[in-house]
């Protein structure tokens, strides 16, 4: 399973090919066949994977919380350290999304991240709108999507641009960004 999601984010879903897939995994590609019928169904059984060990976990933890920002604050925490072992879970989650919408065929209602992160993020808002934490004007959709946005850019950052500490810093300093701390005099 590493080593398909690997050559998923390197190579995207078209550039993949099971005999790259099965060299990394040091199996012979008859072995690979034996698990994988095809490349379609080994996609779907990385996203599953990748949805149930990272996403699902995050999104259960930041639900439990109350207010928007450490909503937030716990998901990329939950995120980053299950991701912290392997970068190429972050690259996965964010070559599917490329993935998912060029191909909508790999779209998988119940495991695509940037459908499950969006409907959770949309959730999360328009909680925070009820609770009163952020206005009855609220616009909730475009503002979930703005946040999804915002995620994803350090998801990119840190499947294919920092080091896993950069990524803990930048993290770091958007969590204290939505919590105002930043500031050098509150914000009005």
């Amino acid at each position: 399973m590493n080593a398909a999601r690997e050559v998923f984010s390197e190579c995207g879903y078209d550039g993949t090919n099971l005999a790259e897939v099965a060299r990394r995994a040091g199996v012979s590609r008859p072995a690979l066949n034996y698990h994988f019928a095809d490349k379609p169904t080994m996609y779907n059984d990385v996203i599953t994977s990748t949805y149930t060990g990272v996403v699902a976990p995050a999104i259960n933890r930041a639900a439990q919380e109350t207010g928007l920002v450490r909503q937030l604050s716990v998901f990329v925490e939950a995120a980053c350290s299950a991701i912290a072992q392997d970068r190429s879970v972050l690259a996965f989650l964010c070559t599917s999304v490329a993935d998912c919408e060029t191909r909508p065929e790999l779209r998988d209602p119940d495991h695509c991240p940037l459908t499950i992160i969006r409907r959770f993020l949309t959730w999360a808002v328009k909680d925070a709108v009820e609770r009163g934490e952020l206005s009855s004007a609220t616009r909730v959709q475009p503002l979930a999507d703005a946040l999804a946005a915002m995620l994803w850019g350090i998801g990119f950052f840190g499947g294919f641009v920092g080091t896993p500490r950069e990524t803990g810093a930048a993290a770091a300093e958007m969590q204290q960004f939505l919590t105002g701390t930043l500031w050098a005099t509150p914000p009005k």
